[in-house]
């Protein structure tokens, strides 16, 4: 197992680091507790695996988006069919 995937499975048994949900989330003393068990499972310091796993959630984030994302050309279309169905409006609508 990679370091990555053992990080990912290190985080996800803590949830007051990335559960925005959980009710210890803001309480900085456990989330710091948290982030010294993960270092210690993981054998890396604690800046470390902070500094991993900000990235990784940036790039799950960024591809994740990518994939919501409708292709320009699906918006483009849609956007003609609003003009066309509505009358003559502007393609920006303001609601």
């Amino acid at each position: 197992m990679t370091f990555e995937e053992d990080l990912i499975n290190q985080v996800r048994l803590h949830p007051v680091v990335w559960n925005k949900k959980s009710e210890d989330y803001k309480n900085r003393l456990k989330s710091e507790k948290a982030w010294d068990i993960i270092a210690r499972n993981v054998n890396k310091t604690k800046k470390q695996v902070k500094t991993r796993w900000q990235h990784l959630r940036d790039i799950f984030l960024k591809e994740l988006k990518k994939v919501r994302k409708p292709p320009l050309e699906i918006q483009e279309a849609q956007m003609n069919n609003i003009t066309r169905e509505s009358g003559p409006i502007t393609k920006i609508c303001y609601f």
